[in-house]
């Protein structure tokens, strides 16, 4: 029966999303089944000011929700390839465009701690709003989708039972992958100019370590590609190497064409 795959959940970051987007903070307390045990629940507002119980520190809130994570393909076998997908789309979509910001914004008298804020602030807007909210959205309303199809078929609520918590816990694991890919890269693809602002290296020095960390990620991008997919590690490598080199050529003509050499 369907009730008898139901279980307890406890307050995670699930429920944190569906309380700040449904505007409903009073569901964060709710679990999945009536809870015999009163310390299974709470309330966002509690959590907020601090007053949460010893039993939900930060340690244990961590390790549950790694728990419920770890748990995701049991009941969905397409997730892990989702968030794998997420993450690689996102991470060289920010890859590209941090380099495209380091080529078009590099000139010997730039300021190598603007240019580095420009490359963060860029992955962080993308990473923030594109990679995890947006995907966050989209993955939920396809998993409400689902759900209530089934409900239909079956001609019954699955409110309350683990299908309707993995509508819910999975769009937050593909969007968290798919927010570090996109917010990762651009901080090491930064990192060069960071240390040109220390004093550690001039801005010339700088510009070329940001473009051989980006061209080089790309790479182990499309090394990763290969071990997941099962083709020639050197094809794959090479083609998404080859595709940052074709970005930051393409960025390169374009700021000749339009402002003369750096």
């Amino acid at each position: 029966m369907v009730a008898d795959l139901s279980f307890s959940v406890r307050i995670s970051i699930t429920q944190v999303f569906d309380a700040i987007f449904n505007q409903d903070y009073m569901k964060v307390g709710r679990t999945l089944q009536p809870a015999s045990d009163a310390r299974e629940k709470i309330l966002l507002p509690e959590l907020l000011q601090g007053r949460a119980p010893d039993e939900l520190k930060l340690l244990e809130w961590v390790k549950r929700l790694m728990r419920d994570f770890r748990s995701l393909p049991r009941y969905s076998r397409d997730v892990r390839s989702i968030a794998r997908r997420m993450f690689v789309t996102n991470a060289f979509d920010s890859l590209l465009a941090s380099l495209g910001v380091s080529v078009g914004g590099y000139a010997s008298t730039a300021d190598p701690k603007l240019l580095g804020l420009s490359i963060v602030g860029g992955g962080l807007a993308m990473g923030l709003f594109s990679g995890v909210i947006g995907v966050y959205l989209s993955e939920r309303a396809e998993r409400l989708r689902e759900l209530r199809e089934i409900e239909r078929s079956m001609a019954r609520s699955l409110e309350g039972t683990v299908y309707a918590e993995m509508a819910r816990l999975i769009p937050v694991y593909v969007a968290l992958w798919s927010g570090l890919g996109a917010v990762a890269f651009p901080i090491l693809v930064a990192l060069p100019y960071f240390a040109s602002a220390a004093g550690l290296a001039g801005i010339r020095t700088a510009y070329y370590m940001s473009l051989s960390t980006g061209t080089a990620l790309s790479a182990l991008l499309g090394y990763y590609l290969a071990i997941v997919s099962g083709e020639s590690k050197l094809v794959s490598t090479l083609r998404l190497l080859a595709l940052a080199i074709g970005g930051v050529i393409a960025v390169y003509l374009m700021k000749l064409l339009v402002g003369g050499a750096p």
